[in-house]
C-alpha cells in the first residue's frame, strides 16, 4: 500500500491542488458575489454605472460617497447599478477603457468623480486646445447618445460635450468657513508658540485650489477685521474686534511645509506654489509633509487631497499620543472626518463637507428621468406614470429654482465668444485686477461665463452647490466650540447665545458681493497657483476667475 501511495503521490497531489484551487475559485465568486448583493452593486454591465477614479473604492470618502449614492438612487427607482472600478488612480487610458467597456455593452449613464477623469472625456490632456462638437461627442463621437454625470468638476462652456453634466461645488466657500475654524482655534488656544496652521494639496486641481484658496482668504479677513492685522502683518485696523485683546498680540500665520508665508506685496510673483503640494494623492505621499508641517508647530492642518488624509490624521494622533499637552489638530475634506476615520474625534477640529450623495442622486435624476425619460417636460407629474412623485418633484423643484436664481448654469460658447469679442485687452486685464467690475457679471443671471435658457440637449449643464443652498457644509468639533466660547467671552462676556455659526454668517456678510448680490469668496490664489500670476486674456481660459483683491484686507 505505501508503495502504491508513493507511486501515486504526484497524482494525489495534483488532485488535491486543483481541489483547492476550485475552492477557492468558488469561495471568491460566492463571497464576492453576496458581496455585491449587500452592497446593491449588480454584477455585469448595467444601464447605470459608477465609476470610482481609483482603485481604492470604500474610502469611506468621496468615491464610497457616490458609489453609495448611485445605488441608493438605483434602489428609489428601481434601476439596475454597476459598477468599473480602474486598476490605477489618474490614468486617462484606463478610465477610457473603462468607459468604452461600459458604453459598448449597453450602458447609458456613468457618474464619477471628476477632477481626475476630465482629460478620459476630453480626449485630450490640453483643455485650452480641446474642441467641443454639438452632436455630443466625447472622445468618441460613437457615445454621443450616451451621458457622463460628472460630480465635483465642471463641462466648462460645454467644452466637453452636450451629453456630459457636471456637478461644481463652490469649494472656496468651504475652505473658507475651515480658515476661520483654523484661525478661532489656534487664537483661543494661546499657548505661548506662534500661531502656525497650514493647508496642503495633493496636485494642483482646481478643486483643491479652491478649498486652499477659500482657506487663506478666511485667514486674512480674520487676521484683519479680528485681530487687526493687515497683510504686511501690521497691526493697523483699531477696529477688529479683539484689537486690544491679549489674544491678539500675534496674528494667524498661514504656513508651507518649510515654514514661509504668502508674499503679498506683488499681485504677480508668488514663489514656490508647489510647496504647498505633495505631488499626489497617493496614500502615504503625505506622511513628509505633514511630518514638516508638525516639526514647524503647526497647529492645525487642512489637507485638502484625498487618500493622504488618513496620512495627516495618523500623524497628528502619533504627535497628540506622545505628548498629551499638544493639540494639534486636522480639518477634514469632503466628508466628516469622524465617520471616515472612526476614533479620530480628539484630533479633528471640524470637516469642510459637500453635500456629494444629493448631488449625485440629482444628477442622476436630470438626466435618467427628466431628459431621457420625460423629454424636459416641465409637467411631467401629469402627462407620465410616476414611480416616486413626492422625491422626483423636489428634485423638479430643486431644478427650478436654481435655474431661476442663475445656480443652475447651462453654458454656449457662441455667447461667450462674442461677449469677449466686444471686450479689448485692456478691458478684460482690467477685469482681473477688479473683479467688482460693471465689465462682466461672473456667477448671476447675466453671467458672461454661465449662460441660463439653454437646452441641455444641446449644451452641456452645470449644478453649481454651495453653502446658501446645502450644498457645502461644515461639522464642528467640541473643542471648536469651546475655542469660540473663549473668544466670544473676551469680545464680550455678556453675550452667550452665539455659536460659531453665527460667526459664520457675520464673517459672510462682511464679504464684498457682486451686482447680484452674491457672496464673492475668492478663488484661484497665486499662492497656490502660477496659473493665476499672469492672468491669461485670450481664448476661453476663464475657469477661475477670481484673482484676489487683497486690498480690502490691507492698511
Amino acid at each position: 500500500m505505501k508503495k502504491w501511495i508513493e507511486s501515486h503521490r504526484k497524482t494525489f497531489t495534483s488532485i488535491i491542488s486543483l481541489l483547492i484551487v476550485i475552492f477557492l475559485v468558488l469561495l471568491l465568486f460566492f463571497t464576492g458575489y453576496f458581496i455585491n448583493y449587500k452592497t446593491g452593486i449588480t454584477p455585469g454591465f448595467q444601464k447605470i454605472m459608477v465609476m470610482p477614479n481609483s482603485p481604492f473604492k470604500n474610502d469611506r470618502g468621496f468615491n464610497q460617497t457616490i458609489i453609495e449614492a448611485t445605488i441608493d438612487y438605483g434602489k428609489m427607482f428601481n434601476e439596475e447599478v454597476g459598477e468599473v472600478v480602474p486598476n490605477e488612480i489618474d490614468n486617462t487610458s484606463e478610465y477610457q477603457k473603462n468607459i468604452t467597456y461600459s458604453y459598448d455593452n449597453g450602458t447609458k449613464i456613468i457618474t464619477s468623480a471628476g477632477y481626475n477623469v476630465i482629460d478620459s472625456l476630453l480626449g485630450s490632456t490640453n483643455y485650452a486646445t480641446s474642441t467641443r462638437d454639438d452632436n455630443g461627442v466625447m472622445f468618441d463621437p460613437k457615445y454621443k447618445d450616451d451621458w457622463f454625470l460628472i460630480v465635483d468638476d465642471a463641462n466648462y462652456d460645454g467644452r466637453i460635450a452636450r451629453n456630459v453634466v457636471s456637478f461644481r461645488f463652490e469649494s472656496e466657500q468651504a475652505g473658507f468657513i475651515a480658515g476661520l475654524a483654523a484661525s478661532v482655534y489656534i487664537t483661543a488656544l494661546d499657548d505661548n508658540l506662534q500661531n502656525n496652521v497650514s493647508t496642503y494639496g495633493g496636485q494642483q486641481f482646481s478643486t483643491v485650489f479652491d478649498f486652499m484658496s477659500g482657506y487663506e482668504q478666511a485667514i486674512n479677513w480674520f487676521n484683519y477685521q479680528i485681530l487687526g492685522y493687515d497683510l504686511e502683518h501690521n497691526k493697523t485696523n483699531q477696529n477688529a474686534l479683539l484689537y486690544s485683546s491679549s489674544y491678539s498680540s500675534d496674528y494667524v500665520h498661514l504656513i508651507n511645509q518649510y515654514g514661509n508665508e504668502p508674499n503679498y506685496s506683488s499681485k504677480t510673483s508668488q514663489k514656490s506654489t508647489g510647496d504647498w503640494f505633495s505631488g499626489s494623492f497617493n496614500v502615504g505621499d503625505g506622511r513628509t509633509i505633514t511630518t514638516r508641517l508638525i516639526d514647524n508647530n503647526t497647529k492645525v492642518i487642512f489637507p485638502v487631497n484625498g487618500g493622504q488624509l488618513v496620512d495627516t490624521i495618523n500623524l497628528v494622533e502619533q504627535e497628540n499620543d506622545t505628548n498629551k499637552n499638544n493639540q494639534y489638530k486636522v480639518i477634514g475634506v469632503d466628508v466628516d472626518a469622524t465617520k471616515q476615520f472612526p476614533g479620530s474625534d480628539n484630533s479633528v477640529l471640524g470637516s469642510a463637507t459637500k453635500n456629494i450623495e444629493e448631488a449625485t442622486k440629482l444628477g442622476l435624476w436630470y438626466i435618467d428621468k427628466f431628459i431621457l425619460t420625460y423629454n424636459q417636460d416641465d409637467n411631467f407629474i401629469n402627462d407620465y406614470e410616476i414611480s416616486n412623485q413626492e422625491v422626483e418633484q423636489k428634485y423638479y423643484d430643486e431644478i427650478s429654482t436654481n435655474k431661476e436664481d442663475g445656480g443652475w448654469k447651462e453654458s454656449n460658447p457662441d455667447d461667450i465668444n462674442s461677449d469677449l469679442s466686444a471686450k479689448t485687452n485692456q478691458e478684460i486685464d482690467q477685469y482681473f485686477l477688479d473683479p467688482n467690475s460693471d465689465l462682466f457679471y461672473v456667477d448671476g443671471k447675466n453671467s458672461s461665463y454661465y449662460y441660463t435658457d439653454q437646452d441641455p440637449l444641446e449644451y452641456g449643464s452645470i449644478f453649481i452647490g454651495n453653502y446658501q443652498n446645502d450644498g457645502l457644509n461644515f461639522v464642528p468639533s467640541n473643542d471648536l466650540n469651546q475655542a469660540f466660547s473663549i473668544l466670544l467671552k473676551e469680545y464680550d462676556s455678556n453675550i452667550n447665545d452665539y455659536d460659531f455659526f453665527d460667526f459664520v454668517a457675520y464673517a459672510i456678510e462682511k464679504q464684498p458681493i457682486d451686482q447680484d448680490g452674491n457672496i464673492i469668496i475668492e478663488k484661484a490664489s497665486n499662492t497656490f497657483s502660477d496659473s493665476y500670476s499672469v492672468p491669461s486674456t485670450e481664448g476661453l481660459n476663464f475657469l477661475y476667475p477670481w484673482i484676489p483683491d487683497w486690498t480690502i484686507y490691507s492698511k
